[in-house]
């Protein structure tokens, strides 16, 4: 049978208009699942596994902003490629290529819900993407946000894909009872890399059109329930 899907149009963006719209001033405490796939196990690099296998892919997309800049130039982990720095064209930024996700305490609930559904739904890879839509969003000392203005060149050029080997429940579980002043200031890491690409978008777009491409419907399973530890009590 044919892949046949359906293109994403700007009108998609509709229905979270209209979720925010019957919410009004309240908080959504659901999540968005971003991009789930169901295609040819592969790694970060769109190397196929051999023999061919398939696999859910669980897609969150982490969009980086921040204004704040380094006093230095960012030290890239070993992991990175060498030339990833000479690649840099804005080094002293928190930029897609150097952003950390153990830094976005305040969406540890979005994580541990995608990380439940990473467990239950065999055989999946959980993908974070730090990405840009090419704009940076100020902050005065106030903590208000000014209009944003446009990323420095390259900025919107950088994607990490990351592909995430473990979260720690049970620091989730002390980080879920902390003030937004705690979350901003703590240091734990909660969450353990399996192993990441620095991509440009062009390079990133190759890998995407691969798993894409190699989509396939996936297996009738019998539907369980997905969230039922009993151990983890959080503070809404």
């Amino acid at each position: 049978m044919d892949n046949i899907g359906k293109a994403i149009s700007q009108t998609d963006d509709s229905s979270k208009a209209f979720q925010k719209r019957c919410l009004g001033e309240k908080a959504g405490l659901g999540i968005d699942i971003e991009g789930l796939y169901y295609s040819k196990k592969m790694d970060v690099y769109g190397r196929i596994a051999e023999p061919v296998q398939y696999q859910y892919y669980i897609l969150e997309y982490l969009k980086c902003e921040s204004s704040f800049t380094n006093s230095k130039p960012f030290r890239y982990p070993d992991s990175a490629p060498k030339d990833l720095v000479l690649k840099d064209r804005c080094p002293n930024y928190f930029s897609p290529w150097n952003s950390d996700p153990n830094k976005y305490k305040m969406n540890w609930r979005k994580f541990y819900v995608l990380y439940k559904l990473h467990l239950k739904l065999r055989p999946s890879e959980l993908v974070l993407l730090n990405y840009s839509d090419g704009y940076i969003q100020p902050q005065n000392k106030q903590g208000e946000k000014p209009p944003r203005i446009k990323a420095p060149e390259g900025y919107d050029d950088q994607i990490r894909l990351i592909y995430v080997k473990s979260i720690d429940i049970n620091v989730l579980n002390k980080i879920s009872h902390y003030s937004q002043e705690e979350l901003r200031a703590s240091k734990e890491v909660y969450l353990e890399i399996k192993e990441d690409a620095f991509y440009t978008f062009a390079e990133y777009k190759q890998w995407f059109l691969k798993l894409n491409n190699n989509c396939i419907l996936p297996p009738l399973f019998e539907v369980q329930t997905l969230f039922g530890d009993q151990n983890f009590s959080w503070r809404l």
